[in-house]
């Protein structure tokens, strides 16, 4: 059975789109050409090496303790690094991919079963103010694309619900650290397996992971360097908000 098979398509809309993105993947091409976020420079298109893509994947695979047989809910464009991503991370880990619209009610209309999801703070506060049950039946809620308001962190809080607020960009394959918001809130980011922090001259954040092709890149990120693992951010150096 292919991949493609394996697919359940709550937004049928969406098949030519993944269906794209899997012929893209499956092709020869070492390569998948993706728009950049600007956050270390002007957006412009970069290339990424698929096999970068792969270890990126298996990254968060192993941070979130995903195993064989889990389901992830895609909720986010392929026409961006964290849509590829999902997809990506269903292929090496054996997870069952449901599609859904890529709309603010996305997560909260769906109510089967979902092991690990990712959205953006639209949806979150979309489901938090609409089925905030919802996100309790999930395992893993990874949060990214935009920062995440104080009130809705504040909101988890009063709810009780604990999700994973990412910190990465295009030139890093989505994300290279994660921290727990809301209930269980941590201060600090952690750096995702071999991936490593250092500090520039103006306290900027600087990121080392050989094995996604990222070594010495540095941010405009000012941050506090708690250990080579772990950093808390407190703004930016161009105060541009990234997260």
């Amino acid at each position: 059975m292919s991949f493609l098979e394996n697919i359940e398509f709550v937004d049928e809309s969406r098949r030519t789109e993944i269906e794209v993105f899997l012929e893209e993947w499956n092709s020869t091409d070492a390569i998948v050409k993706v728009n950049s976020s600007g956050s270390t420079g002007t957006p412009k298109t970069i290339a990424i090496e698929k096999k970068f893509m792969l270890q990126s994947a298996k990254k968060t695979l192993e941070f979130l303790h995903l195993k064989k047989g889990d389901t992830a809910y895609l909720c986010l464009s392929t026409e961006t690094i964290a849509g590829k991503m999902m997809v990506v991370r269903c292929i090496l880990g054996e997870l069952k991919l449901v599609v859904g619209p890529i709309s603010a009610s996305s997560l909260s209309s769906y109510h089967s079963k979902i092991d690990f999801t990712a959205i953006v703070p639209l949806q979150l506060e979309h489901v938090l103010t609409n089925h905030p049950t919802r996100l309790q039946s999930i395992h893993s809620v990874i949060v990214g694309g935009a920062p995440v308001s104080d009130r809705l962190i504040i909101e988890l809080k009063e709810k009780q619900l604990t999700v994973f607020q990412t910190y990465g960009m295009t030139e890093t394959i989505s994300h290279v650290a994660m921290r727990k918001i809301g209930f269980q809130s941590e201060e600090f980011y952690t750096a995702l397996p071999r991936t490593s922090f250092s500090l520039g001259k103006q306290d900027n954040l600087i990121i080392h992971s050989s094995d996604i092709g990222v070594e010495n890149l540095e941010t405009t990120d000012y941050v506090e360097l708690i250990s080579p693992a772990q950093f808390s951010w407190k703004g930016r150096t161009d105060f541009i908000i990234n997260s």
